[in-house]
């Protein structure tokens, strides 16, 4: 059997070329990468990397090569790290791994090569799966499953000549079509309603077995909603966790209304000695019909295929022109089960900080790190574990394991976004810190991990200079995952500090429902009410918790001035400000936070100085509120032709900058969350305006 010369190809000019490899098509003209005919996405970057690579298989491509083919033109940004992100990414799409490579392998310091065989042909050349079977001047055939197929001879001289009925008919057919383009140019512009992708939620797993399988209600979700994460075209939700089903009391129509889903996915898993028993059900949201249900069994070493089959099946049913991604570095059943158990009761010991989950927790990553100690995410675990329980009983040794930890997540994978969130944590509430690094580690974190509502909350507070960022990070959060509190949180409280009260109130409100014994949270629709001058109705919302009084956020102030006792107030703030001119600890967010919350307040109470003075050391932290709230907020407004005010303006100015400078830098990368594009622009443009004289 004949096969295709490249010279059947060639040409003089430049002509768009398609590369094949395993089940993969890459696709120069279209700059699309295919598995199996289904489109993986891929940004252009990665993609010109990948085509480099695919240009020369079998060879090295090293890092100046790549630099000229990728960015022909001289650009602002770091290329070394520009390159491993291209590398990584392009990774990612094919399921490939860097310490275990089958397709790209890297050579430390030098380059890259592409591994696997590749076949290479013309757009429009050898459809796949079909092997060409001879080649002749004026005719190709090609042969598929046993039987030929010729092309149109296209030497063959055509007859000019029809019959008479022929030549009415196409006459007739000119004759619609001119009617139809008339009238295509003389009516107005079609809506085009785009068909949104379906949408899945995994809820937590009913568990019937004994309490040291507790863990596998929220292990379940988590495995189930990762691999369909993975499906393209599918919009898998972040799975809530059981202790936030609990805050709804396991309503499934307001879950199915705050996640916005046209699906659910239910299970139930019996743990009998070493063996599970799974029945899982897709049902639709709106009607709780049952669309697909399967029940499966077998022993624990089988629960990662077990899940894989289920995620399968309803992946043929949401989206049956999928596929379903090989596994990349797939865990062992044991490691994802002990690994799940140390994740369900880290996230417990967060919420409820009982020593019981805490040791709990411990326990299972350690065991984990026995099974294999070379996965990143074991480390960041530990890391989070440990840094929770520093902030929570201020043990020296919790801190140090947490930066341990942190070190060897890094080591092992340096785009691994929970250990870069532990290190920005860390950086932060140091007495001594660097709140740069602290912006850079977090927008790090955000980039590696976009989908983690608590790093999108980190990142919101060190985002120095910006109110505009901190709420678009609460608002994501809320969207990722709108069952978590901190989302609404960080969302209500930027709303309130930008003089949006109105818009904050009912987030707070709502994050006051999901945890209605959460201080913070009572104090936050108090905030919002106090702002809004609605004073009968925010002393009702605090005299129903006194704690909230004590929060130390102004609240007994707030009150006081609340009830026109301005003097109670001054000398409540006075107080206060006594404490604090003390020598402290006070990390930098410490003295930032102060001036946020008192600064207003002690402007309204006449104690302007003191104002100016709380502003002047939250600069001398290296940490001044954000530049946005200083120009926004309508109290501060009288400070304004101080100096010393605007030495506070200017320096929060330049920490701005820094937000800006890490954020774009991340754009330039292709790493932003796209949805901090749009507060990014706002900040650049308030950033470059000049200040008022």
């Amino acid at each position: 059997m004949a096969t295709l010369r490249d010279d059947v190809y060639s040409s003089p000019k430049a002509v768009p070329r398609r590369f094949r490899f395993e089940e993969f098509e890459v696709d120069t003209e279209t700059g699309e990468l295919r598995l199996s005919g289904v489109r993986i996405p891929l940004q252009d970057v990665p993609f010109r990397f990948l085509t480099a690579l695919l240009e020369r298989p079998g060879e090295l491509v090293n890092r100046e090569q790549l630099r000229t083919r990728i960015w022909p033109i001289d650009v602002n940004l770091d290329f070394e790290s520009a390159l491993d992100t291209a590398a990584r990414k392009t990774r990612h799409a094919l399921g490939d791994s860097a310490k275990t490579p089958r397709l790209i392998e890297t050579l430390p310091g030098r380059g890259y090569r592409f591994m696997a065989e590749v076949s290479e042909g013309m757009n429009g050349g050898v459809p796949p799966g079909v092997q060409a079977a001879s080649i002749q001047p004026d005719r190709v055939v090609w042969l598929k499953n046993g039987k030929t197929y010729p092309s149109a001879n296209r030497s063959q001289p055509r007859s000019w000549r029809l019959p008479l009925g022929m030549a009415f008919a196409l006459m007739l057919v000119l004759t619609f079509m001119g009617i139809l383009l008339w009238t295509s140019r003389h009516r107005g512009p079609e809506t085009v309603i785009a068909k949104p992708h379906p949408n899945v939620l995994v809820l937590p797993t009913r568990v019937i077995g004994p309490p040291e399988t507790a863990y596998l209600t929220d292990a379940v979700p988590t495995t189930l909603s990762t691999l369909l994460a993975d499906v393209e075209g599918l919009d898998t939700k972040l799975p809530p966790t059981r202790l936030e089903m609990e805050a709804v009391n396991g309503d499934l129509r307001e879950v199915a209304e705050l996640y916005q889903v046209r699906h659910l996915i239910t299970s139930t898993v019996t743990a009998r000695g070493g063996r599970l028993a799974f029945d899982f059900k897709l049902s639709d949201a709106a009607t709780r019909k049952v669309i697909w249900a399967r029940q499966t069994e077998g022993a624990k070493s089988e629960y990662c295929a077990m899940i894989r089959m289920a995620a399968n099946s309803i992946r043929e049913i949401l989206k049956p022109e999928s596929v379903l991604p090989a596994t990349n570095q797939a865990l062992g059943s044991e490691l994802e089960l002990t690994l799940a158990e140390g994740k369900h009761f880290c996230r417990r010991y967060w919420h409820l900080g009982l020593k019981h989950d805490f040791d709990l927790a411990l326990a299972a990553l350690r065991r984990a790190e026995g099974l294999d100690a070379s996965r990143p995410e074991i480390h960041a675990w530990m890391a989070i574990l440990f840094n929770d329980h520093y902030w929570k009983t201020r043990a020296p040794g919790s801190l140090k394991s947490a930066k341990s930890s942190v070190v060897r997540a890094l080591e092992l994978d340096p785009h691994c976004g929970q250990a870069w969130m532990v290190r920005s944590w860390m950086e932060t509430n140091l007495t001594v810190n660097v709140p740069e690094k602290a912006l850079e580690y977090a927008v790090k974190a955000a980039c590696f991990n976009p989908r983690d509502p608590r790093i999108q909350q980190g990142l919101g507070t060190v985002a120095a200079g910006s109110n505009g960022i901190f709420i678009a990070t609460g608002r994501r959060s809320m969207e990722l995952d709108p069952l978590d509190v901190g989302g609404y949180s960080w969302a209500a409280l930027g709303l309130i500090w930008n003089d949006r009260a109105q818009e904050g109130l009912p987030i707070a409100e709502r994050a006051l429902r999901l945890e209605p014994n959460s201080t913070f949270n009572r104090f936050l629709t108090f905030f919002a009410l106090f702002r809004l001058n609605r004073m009968e109705e925010a002393q009702r919302i605090l005299a129903s918790d006194p704690r909230a009084e004590e929060s130390g956020f102004g609240a007994d102030v707030m009150l006081a001035m609340s009830k026109g006792d301005l003097v109670g107030a001054r000398n409540l703030a006075n107080k206060t400000l006594t404490k604090w001119r003390k020598p402290s600890v006070a990390g930098s967010m410490d003295w930032a936070n102060r001036a946020l919350f008192y600064c207003p307040l002690l402007v309204r109470l006449g104690l302007k100085e003191d104002a100016l003075w709380l502003l002047q050391r939250s600069l001398e932290a290296r940490n001044p509120p954000p530049f946005d709230w200083l120009l926004i907020d309508p109290d501060l407004q009288q400070l304004k032709i101080d100096p010393r005010f605007k030495k506070v303006l200017s320096g929060a100015r330049d920490f701005a900058r820094v937000c800006v400078r890490h954020l774009d830098q991340a754009r330039i990368q292709s790493e932003l969350p796209s949805y901090l594009v749009g507060p990014l622009a706002e900040l650049q443009t308030l950033v470059n305006r000049p200040l008022s004289p």
